[in-house]
Order: C-alpha cells, then structure tokens, then sequence
C-alpha cells in the first residue's frame, strides 16, 4: 500500500504582534488575518516538498513502523523511542518526539520539537524547541521558536509567536498570539494575551485578558 507521506522542514515562524495601534484597538480581526495567510504559506509549502519527495529530489530518512502503524518521522532520533501503543504520530527534525513512548495523535516539526513527550496526546508543535519539555501535557498548540519549550503538564494551551507562553509549565487552557506573549507565565490558568510582549511578566495570574 502505498503512502504519501507529507515532508514539512525549514519553516521558521515569524512573531505574530500587531502594531501598537492594532494592540490598542484590540484588533484580533487583523492577527487572525495574519495566522491565516501564514497557514496557507505553510499549506503551499508542505505541497512543494511533498511533490520533491514524491518525484526522488529529495531523500530523507522517513520510515514507517509495523509495530505501530501509521507513524512517521524524518530526523535523526525522531520518535526513536515510540512503542507499538504511540500510533498515528508525526515527527520531522532532529530529536523530534525523541522520548515519546505512548503519546498518539502528535505532530512535531522542528529541532527538538515535542522532545521530551512521553505519554502526552494530540498536540501540535512547529518550531525549534516548541513544546521541547512536555511529557505528560495533552491538546498543546505551539507555533514559533521556543513556543511553549517549558510546557510539561499543562493542557489545552495555545501559543502562536517566538516565546509565546516559553515559561509555562502546569498553566491551562491560555492562548498566547504574538512574540512573547504571556512569555514568563508559569501555572497561570484561562489567560488571553494577544500582541508583542502581551502580559509578559504575568506568572501565575489566572483569567487575564490583554492586547
């Protein structure tokens, strides 16, 4: 059977703060804008080098496991550690879901990304150390360098920008948009920081809101 197997390397996500002005206004409607646009450059892409793969220009390492079906990983390391019950993970860059042994439903993109799962599930990290430090943690987002990189037991948490929620590492269920934001917050739980440096020294404030 065959398998087309989809290669998403060399992204670098660019922080994701509105202007001043836009921050002020609260414009969410302008980041949205700008986390669909790089979706759709991400989409074109993953498109691009997944017909390079299909045609032989590009080789790389990407193997599938019997064992556990519907895994796939490119990198050295990547899902090195994954056992028969870890299935339908994803894994692309260097040490990649590295320690993941049970987790499911994962996808790491980057350098180190997800590195240290172990039994966390269905969360998504793009980005050199994104969610690096989870192990148990489920339903993680993480998009940028370092997004999330201390996140070890927290759920439910979103972080689209460099650093955004870099500290976390028990919090729920916050959403961070833009570089840095809510950068230092550690056990805090329901924040909503959107824009450059939103809410950047809350540590363990809950229910905030800031653009």
């Amino acid at each position: 059977m065959r398998r087309i197997i989809t290669l998403v390397v060399g992204l670098t996500w660019v922080g994701m703060g509105p202007s001043p002005a836009a921050a002020q206004d609260g414009d969410l409607a302008a980041l949205a804008a700008q986390v669909q646009a790089m979706q759709a450059t991400i989409a074109a892409q993953a498109q691009q080098i997944a017909a390079l793969v299909q045609n032989g220009q590009i080789q790389s390492a990407l193997t599938e496991s019997a064992a556990s079906p519907y895994r796939t990983s490119a990198g050295t390391d990547a899902l090195s550690s994954n056992e028969a019950a870890g299935g339908y993970n994803s894994a692309f860059g260097y040490k990649a879901l590295e320690d993941n042994t049970t987790g499911t439903r994962n996808t790491a993109s980057g350098g180190y990304a997800l590195g240290n799962n172990t039994t966390g599930n269905e969360n998504t990290a793009s980005g050199y150390w994104a969610l690096r430090y989870n192990t148990t943690g489920d339903y993680n987002t993480a998009s940028g360098v370092y997004a999330l990189r201390l996140n070890t037991e927290g759920e439910h948490n979103t972080a689209n920008g460099h650093y955004a929620l870099g500290n976390n590492t028990t919090g729920t269920r916050n959403t961070a948009l833009g570089s840095s934001a809510l950068a230092t917050n550690t056990t805090g739980s329901y924040n909503t920081a959107s824009g450059y440096n939103a809410m950047y020294a809350n540590t363990t404030g809950e229910k905030n809101t800031a653009s």
